[in-house]
């Protein structure tokens, strides 16, 4: 073998070393970026499911706030629409206390829960309806209130989420000289916004 022929071979080994090595690295690349992606998947998920619960818990609260609001501003005018004074499409249990309440303010309750209905990203049933509270506060002056809170058990996506409900509360003046005389503080869920509880 000549000199110049063996230089060559020296100088080929190294190269053929580094080559080597760069064709074996991506199989050892490819294990670890699968365990680095078992890994950070299932928190990606997690993360992905927490999104989607907050951005449907945040549109059913503003739902709910919503239709409080109208509810209480029908309350103020004693208004409760073409409600009968029971509720068959909420169940034959809603209002619970019905038969003990007045008539318009059987119908005013009914009213708000039609309004309210079944918020997205809450589970309210027949079993479990929407908690619904009415407080009429009569005073002199023309400055008595109606106050309409509601709560509603918030669905959970993920189920690692502890039950939690939703809230909402609104409170108007009456636009009715004599409400107290029209409706009556119902409130048999002792929802805390709507006083204690009393009509159950």
């Amino acid at each position: 073998m000549s000199p110049i022929r063996a230089t060559r071979t020296a100088a080929q080994r190294p190269r053929a070393a580094r080559a080597h090595r760069r064709c074996s690295r991506p199989d050892d690349d490819s294990g670890a970026a699968l365990v680095e992606f078992a890994l950070v998947f299932p928190i990606f998920v997690m993360m992905l499911l927490g999104m989607v619960q907050l951005g449907l818990s945040f549109a059913g609260w503003s739902s709910l706030t919503a239709s409080v609001q109208t509810g209480a501003r029908m309350a103020s005018v004693v208004d409760a629409g073409s409600s009968p004074a029971a509720c068959p499409a909420l169940g034959s249990g809603y209002p619970p206390g019905g038969e003990r309440v007045a008539t318009d303010t059987a119908k005013m309750i009914c009213e708000i829960a039609s309004l309210i209905g079944t918020p997205v990203g809450t589970t309210a049933t027949d079993a479990n309806p929407v908690e619904i509270g009415l407080l009429v506060n009569p005073a002199s002056s023309n400055e008595s209130t109606v106050t309409v809170c509601a709560a509603v058990p918030a669905s959970d996506l993920t189920g690692f989420l502890p039950s939690y409900t939703l809230h909402a509360a609104s409170t108007v003046y009456a636009e009715v000289p004599d409400i107290g005389s029209d409706l009556e503080t119902w409130n048999p869920y002792g929802l805390s916004s709507c006083g204690q509880a009393t009509g159950g």
